[in-house]
């Protein structure tokens, strides 16, 4: 029965050790599990500040593509105006050509009249010729009468 008692006394000692090594295999288990959820952790840490500045980032391009919209609006306000510009510098040109067409005519019928008035003035000139030889021929016939 001694033998026995000291059997079980060995198999208890050896139930303790072999819990004891289990509670050490589950405490180094533990340690791990409690090193992995801090590394899990500093990983969704660094996947939160990621997410703020990816959030930052969207707003930034947001901010941007406004900006930029915004700046599409004024350009082509400007080619509106542009166009208006052009077009009334058009209508300017061909009321210019007009002019310039009305002032050709202008000049033209002046020519003609100059023409005209120098024809005339031909004529006259002639006819005083005729009045100036009919004149002198007169005051001959007076003269010898």
């Amino acid at each position: 029965m001694k033998v026995n008692l000291e059997q079980e006394g060995v198999i208890k000692d050896m139930q303790i050790e072999e819990g004891k090594e289990e509670l050490q295999r589950k405490n180094i288990q533990l340690h791990e599990k409690e090193e992995i959820i801090k590394d899990k952790d500093r990983l969704l840490e660094d996947k939160d500040r990621l997410l703020e500045d990816k959030d930052k980032m969207l707003e930034d391009k947001d901010r941007m593509l406004e900006d930029k919209d915004r700046m599409l609006e004024d350009k082509d306000k400007m080619l509106e105006d542009k166009d208006k510009m052009l077009e009334d510098k058009d209508k300017m040109l061909e009321d210019k050509d007009r002019m310039l067409e009305d002032k050709d005519r202008l000049l033209e019928d002046k020519k003609k009249e100059m023409q005209r008035q120098n024809r005339q003035i031909k004529k006259m000139q002639e006819c005083l010729k005729q009045l100036q030889v009919l004149i002198a021929k007169g005051l001959l016939l007076s003269e010898n009468e």
